[in-house]
């Protein structure tokens, strides 16, 4: 993380972990992968595991693998992921 608020155009080379290490849930209860994509599912109407293991959701993740897009999301990256913390 320190790296990238020394370099910011640092974090282009930097692997994106978005819903591999890391996800959002908004206040309506939509999780998204990653802020500038789509919802994956809601945790109102369904169990995170469920979302997490959807086809939405591992469509999501094969789309965010192959992103190019600048994020400064990318130099925060976690040492525990989601996996670890919710799915058991």
């Amino acid at each position: 993380m320190e790296k990238y608020y020394i370099n910011p155009s640092s974090s282009l080379q930097l692997r994106c972990f978005a819903g591999l290490k890391n996800l959002s849930i908004n206040p309506d209860g939509e999780v998204l992968l990653c802020l500038k994509r789509r919802a994956v599912g809601n945790v109102l109407t369904s169990n995170i595991k469920d979302i997490l293991s959807s086809k939405s959701a591992m469509k999501e993740r094969r789309l965010i693998k192959k992103c190019k897009k600048y994020c400064r999301i990318k130099g925060l990256n976690f040492s525990r992921g989601v996996k670890e913390l919710f799915i058991r």
